[in-house]
């Protein structure tokens, strides 16, 4: 995905008026033509430290899909290009009909997806417990997801057992505390305002409103190494950070890179560390191994 550029935020007071101004924009773009961000593009991809950094238009995310964002006379807009990411992760979805679980082969996450993800409403810290006590398919490594993870899986049609919004009307407006949400509890706490944490819908509708003592529903997750896929490991500015054992999950080399993105050391398992020294232009001048033996690189 490649995400509209702008020295000044641009605001749009309507859903008409933002697909226009995404449908006009002239900016070169290698994504096909620039378009309004889903929910789920516009939620995972923001910040989740600050209100003020979340985008907040979701093509309507917060709201149905042919209504406003709220009643706001303006909100904040950012275009999008490329392809839309809700349906990237479909093909990496596989249930389990037996156990009632739901793995994502890419990230080697593996879903609760039983009946009770479809029932049990707990408050925040009993929906933390609920998981870290469960045995569900025989496993006792489970934990709720973090907001990221929940926006990551959501919307797909893998899942049996979800919950779905119940619109009173056409014209209704979603937010966290509308009497017909249906969010699942997150791990991740609202970073501004005590008490509260994020909650995530089926379709990826969210918000950091959620009040830890209310009840929502729950989904567990846990790491399944067995269906790793890959053995590299990379951030999101796509540094390599590791690479591991696809039979174990664990780390045989880790990456290390300066504030720069140079990469500045290598450790292995064992916590031999070699250290990389480069020059202020980012080209390597020194490599020091675990035996402080030390190569000089001429170029």
């Amino acid at each position: 995905m490649e995400w509209e550029g702008s020295d000044t935020q641009i605001f749009a007071s309507s859903k008409n008026e933002a697909l226009d101004h995404c449908s006009h924009l002239n900016t070169p773009t290698e994504g096909g033509g620039w378009r309004v961000p889903t929910a789920k593009e516009s939620y995972y991809s923001a910040a989740k430290t600050s209100r003020s950094n979340i985008m907040q238009f979701l093509n309507f995310g917060n709201a149905h899909v042919n209504t406003y964002y709220y009643s706001y006379s303006l909100t904040p807009l950012v275009c999008v290009s490329g392809d839309i990411y809700d349906d990237a992760i479909t093909d990496d979805l596989i249930r389990d009909d037996i156990l009632n679980v739901v793995t994502d082969t890419k990230n080697s996450l593996m879903w609760q997806d039983s009946d009770d993800n479809e029932s049990i409403q707990l408050d925040w810290q009993s929906a933390i417990n609920y998981c870290e006590t469960s045995e569900h398919a025989g496993f006792n490594d489970w934990r709720l997801p973090t907001v990221n993870e929940l926006l990551y899986i959501n919307p797909n049609n893998t899942f049996n057992k979800k919950t779905e919004i119940q619109w009173p009307s056409s014209d209704s407006l979603w937010s966290y505390n509308v009497d017909f949400q249906r969010a699942y509890w997150s791990s991740t706490p609202n970073n501004s305002l005590q008490g509260r944490a994020w909650g995530v819908e089926s379709n990826s509708y969210s918000s950091d409103q959620f009040e830890m003592v209310n009840e929502q529903y729950v989904r567990c997750v846990r790491k399944d190494s067995k269906v790793i896929s890959s053995p590299y490991k990379f951030d999101s500015l796509g540094r390599h950070t590791s690479s591991i054992d696809v039979d174990t999950g664990k780390d045989l080399y880790t990456f290390e890179y300066d504030d720069d993105n140079n990469l500045e050391g290598i450790q292995d398992q064992f916590g031999n560390r070699i250290i990389i020294q480069g020059d202020d232009s980012g080209v390597i001048r020194t490599i020091i191994s675990p035996g402080v033996f030390q190569a000089s690189c001429h170029h």
